[in-house]
């Protein structure tokens, strides 16, 4: 399941909160798994209580009496306040004393382990009352008819904010027809963000871009001389060849950090999403003749020692591990990499500065960016289940507490521990509502006043990161701050600049998963990520390619594609 990628987006909203005005934020692996909490509960459920007319219009009502719930969902090495657990929190409290909720977890769990727990309950039949699970468990549970209808509780009790987020932005919109078959509803989508902040950008080590007299990259062919640039000229002054000019992770093509998605796209190429043809019928990206030309410039570049010899076996951290000791000087990445971990190269290097640049093209052609996918997850009812409108008012109560509560406990605390830290308190809510366009509205905001050098449109809390900014790059706990919304090179910034200017690729395909995909897409893409590190590596010749497009086929690609444009045909 997808939820290594829901964890990161989580970090993102904590830039919002915490990094925002903090400017600080400690490291944190992107996969590490925490040991699984024990299961606390058998899955029971109570008769429905008797609603009064007020409470079936209210948002937040309480059930009297409490109903009771089961719930799964997975983890993220959570940290707890001090006194509080996995089953003893404010955020079980909240839903007791709130909304009338008595939840118990199934289990809570890691990614991937909650994965095999989840697949184990659906073959006994024996799933939770609510629980959050990804696309193609999502139409699994459909093809089984074993999810609840939720479009006439979330008509009736979705709050206004939550409304807002999911009915009355175009993310939300996207998503919730995501979540819908046949005009309903089967499930909360998770929208932490917009289609153009999960976009891919360059970042770069500025000073080394200085240091070495080299021009900002304005084209594919700038950013390749400056990786050889980087990898050949010594940019950290230690008389020893130990730097090399793009990160590349193993899982290339399907990273956060170290993925080589936006060098692709810089050729009009994308290996992970559909692409319409000239004849209007949709095709993979990943058998499209401008890969190769893409893959043959990488061949090139790794022959010239420009990329890491060890890119086989890199993973996304050891990646980020170069990049923060000053050994890396250049990384595809997302929005939220000043954050994590480029923000740890700062604090360890005084001189270190990097800056976030939109993805460049290889040609007169302006580049288009993958967006992202509206949303990847859905918290969704067991059929069945006496209460379903409980699951909206549990997201009524998130958004509630995230967006129109000020520092609510419920959202981040101080640790438990004597420190100064914050911790996040997200991750123990069984349903997460977010607006995607907050952070959009917040950069936006915060880089206008910036650039005006007026904060009279801020809040107390925009004002305090307003403050923060001005004082780079004097101050080097305001790099974060200023290199997210500061100016052109924030990453807030360059999302904002491909959604103003129709710079974002989008999957042609916004269907379920087909049954090949279900069943093959494992491996499709370990077949492309095997062939596409070989002719990297020069291990095969370029023209495998062509032998990779033939297998690719074989091997359920064209089956899959007929199912696509199947769909496609019927619902467009």
């Amino acid at each position: 399941m997808s939820f290594g990628k829901i964890r990161m987006i989580v970090s993102v909203m904590l830039v919002l909160s915490i990094v925002l005005l903090t400017a600080c934020q400690s490291k944190k692996a992107p996969a590490t798994e925490s040991q699984p909490p024990k299961e606390t509960a058998s899955n029971e459920q109570s008769a429905a209580p008797k609603e009064t007319s007020q409470e079936a219009i209210d948002p937040l009502g309480k059930f009297d009496p409490p109903i009771k719930m089961v719930g799964a969902r997975y983890s993220n090495d959570q940290e707890y306040p001090q006194g509080e657990s996995l089953d003893n929190n404010r955020w079980l409290d909240a839903y007791r004393s709130t909304l009338g909720i008595e939840l118990k977890w199934k289990f809570m769990t890691t990614g991937a382990e909650y994965s095999e727990k989840l697949s184990v309950a659906i073959a006994s039949n024996d799933i939770p009352d609510a629980m959050v699970v990804d696309a193609t468990t999502f139409q699994s549970l459909l093809d089984n008819d074993m999810l609840e209808d939720l479009t006439e509780v979330y008509d009736k009790y979705a709050s206004k904010t939550t409304k807002a987020a999911l009915s009355e932005t175009s993310t939300g919109k996207a998503a919730l027809e995501m979540a819908s078959r046949s005009g309903k509803l089967y499930g909360i989508p998770e929208t932490a963000q917009t289609v153009a902040e999960k976009a891919r950008m360059l970042f770069v080590r500025a000073d080394w871009l200085d240091k070495l007299n080299l021009p900002e990259p304005k084209t594919i062919q700038d950013v390749i001389k400056i990786a050889e640039a980087f990898a050949t000229l010594d940019p950290d002054g230690n008389n020893v060849q130990d730097t090399y000019g793009l990160a590349v992770a193993k899982s290339f093509l399907f990273a956060d950090f170290g993925d080589l998605s936006g060098f692709f796209n810089g050729y009009h190429a994308d290996p992970n999403i559909w692409l319409k043809d000239a004849s209007g019928n949709l095709v993979h990206g990943v058998i499209q003749p401008e890969m190769k030309t893409a893959l043959q410039e990488l061949q090139n570049m790794f022959s010239k020692g420009i990329l890491s010899t060890d890119m086989a076996v890199n993973t996304v951290e050891s990646e980020w591990d170069a990049a923060i000791n000053g050994k890396l000087g250049m990384s595809y990445g997302v929005i939220w990499t000043p954050a994590q971990p480029l923000n740890l190269n700062i604090e360890a290097d005084p001189e270190a500065d990097w800056k976030a640049f939109p993805i460049v093209s290889a040609d007169d052609k302006p580049a288009k960016v993958r967006g992202g996918s509206p949303t990847g997850d859905y918290y969704v009812v067991k059929k069945g289940y006496s209460n379903p409108e409980a699951i909206v008012k549990m997201a009524n109560l998130f958004i509630e507490n995230l967006y129109n509560i000020p520092n609510s406990k419920l959202i981040t605390d101080k640790k438990g521990d004597g420190t100064d830290g914050t911790i996040s308190l997200v991750g123990l809510a069984l349903v997460q509502a977010f607006n995607p366009d907050s952070s959009v509205k917040t950069a936006t905001l915060l880089s206008e006043a910036l650039k005006a050098k007026d904060p009279s449109k801020l809040d107390k809390g925009l004002k305090g990161s307003y403050d923060l900014a001005l004082k780079f790059p004097q101050d080097r706990k305001a790099w974060l701050t200023y290199r997210l919304y500061g100016d052109e090179y924030g990453s807030y910034n360059v999302a904002n600049y491909y959604d103003k200017n129709d710079l974002l690729l989008l999957n042609a395909y916004g269907g379920p998963p087909t049954p090949t995909m279900i069943s093959n897409n494992k491996i499709l893409r370990d077949l492309q990520t095997d062939i596409f590190t070989k002719i990297i590596m020069g291990e095969a010749h370029i023209d495998e390619f062509d032998s990779f497009v033939e297998q690719w086929k074989k091997s359920g690609g064209e089956q899959m594609t007929k199912e696509v444009n199947e769909w496609y045909a019927a619902n467009n």
